[in-house]
């Protein structure tokens, strides 16, 4: 076997990482740029167009709920379709669509660009680095989404002041502009110079693949073998999985609200409930270890370390809200929920399914999972207005993270008759 084409050469051991880095860039451009950070345009927006900021968040919200139902599609075009392809489409949809509300005038403009935006990040953002970078790695994958998780939240803590200064210096509209430019530089060489859905298609293997090794014990993760995606679909292990992952998806509900809560249900300033924002995002920091954790233990095991923590989150801000230590470690505790969605859920799919339709069965599960989550951000306020108490969604929240743990053990429990096939 040549130099090139073995799987120890410079290339095969570099290349994996190339992967993550692009996605740490891609990512940033496409869901910190212009998701997260279109929350800082909202007032200024507001203030030019004269209406109410919660109508211009109303428009807005079609877009993740435009991605729940293309996230499935696009998983499917992803085994049938060159990847550059669809990664350049779903790049000029999102980018188009965010530099072309500097010239909006009305309210209901925002609208057709919020579909097209979520049409377009269905394959870009939270489903495409967990498929892409499993593709790429056998071995280390958790430390692989790990670390793409935590170049990302190094990335937004540059980012996010300077998309304030770039307003504040040249006004929304000029910014929207100049932003979707940088964008496109973070994104569009990536997809054309460096980016491939699996590594076959340049000549590599995936990273820690050594030919001929002989694997005992858990069941060998290879890009051929693991449940057909019809056949996972009417087991026992799939109605488990898709109960824990709609709860996890739903713990973002708590996250938009939880400066709200600190603020309005528990009487700290303003200041404090931004610090409070900074822990939560603290937990993302940790993102290695938890990917070293799976590499060690599994996904399975991890992730019931990781709700067990988010559980622990609730109790804390449930019953300790009035010790300001004891909101902050909530705080970081819960942010592990960020973090299961960045990394944990999809390799716990690939471990309960394998990696031969893993595309499909994730993006399948992903869509299920963030159409029922979209109205999490007004249901967990809703349940604290009706209730009169937030300390009511703390108890709600520790008993449906208590419901996803055990889900997530009986799916373990029964994906042990499930066969695999090559």
């Amino acid at each position: 076997m040549s130099q090139t084409s073995a799987p120890s050469s410079t290339k095969q051991k570099v290349y994996p990482w190339l992967v993550v880095l692009a996605w740490a860039f891609m990512g940033t451009a496409a869901m910190q740029v212009v998701m997260v950070g279109m929350g800082q345009y909202f007032k200024p927006i507001s203030d030019a167009l004269g209406q109410p900021i919660s109508q211009l968040a109303f428009m807005l919200s079609f877009g993740p709920l435009v991605l729940s139902f293309c996230a499935p599609i696009i998983g499917r075009l992803y085994l049938k379709l060159d990847s550059r392809v669809l990664l350049t489409l779903m790049g000029v949809m999102v980018f188009g669509a965010y530099a072309s509300m500097a010239f909006f005038t009305e309210l209901w403009m925002w609208l057709p660009a919020s579909i097209i935006l979520g049409a377009g990040m269905a394959g870009i953002g939270t489903i495409g680095a967990p498929i892409f970078i499993t593709n790429w790695f056998k071995k280390r994958a958790g430390f692989a989404l790990g670390l793409y998780s935590i170049l990302i939240a190094g990335l937004t803590m540059i980012i996010s002041p300077l998309i304030a200064l770039v307003i504040k210096t040249f006004g929304y509209q000029t910014s929207l502009l100049i932003w979707a430019g940088i964008c496109c530089v973070m994104y569009f060489p990536w997809v054309f110079f460096v980016l491939r859905f699996k590594p076959e298609e340049i000549g590599l293997k995936p990273y820690g693949y050594v030919e001929g090794e002989v694997e005992e014990g858990e069941r060998v993760i290879s890009a051929d073998k693991g449940v057909p995606f019809k056949k996972a679909l009417p087991t026992a292990t799939f109605v488990f999985l898709v109960i824990a992952l709609v709860i996890m998806f739903n713990h973002s509900g708590w996250m938009s609200n939880m400066s709200q809560i600190v603020q309005a249900g528990w009487g700290y300033d303003i200041i404090f409930g931004g610090l409070v924002m900074s822990f939560y995002t603290g937990a993302q920091f940790t993102a290695p270890v938890v990917g070293w954790l799976i590499d060690r233990i599994g996904a399975i095991k991890t992730v019931v370390i990781t709700l067990a923590l988010v559980c622990v989150g609730f109790v804390a801000l449930w019953l300790l809200h009035d010790i300001t230590f004891a909101v902050l470690f909530g705080a970081f505790c819960i942010g592990y929920s960020s973090v299961n969605m960045k990394m944990v859920i999809p390799l716990v799919v690939r471990d309960l399914f394998g990696q031969k339709d893993h595309t499909k069965i994730y993006s399948f599960v992903f869509g299920i999972g963030q159409f029922l989550g979209t109205w999490s951000v007004t249901l967990v306020a809703l349940i604290g207005e009706v209730a009169g108490s937030y300390d009511v969604t703390m108890v709600i929240g520790f008993i449906v993270t208590a419901v996803a743990l055990c889900s997530i053990l009986l799916a373990s429990a029964t994906s042990k008759k499930l066969v695999w096939e090559s």
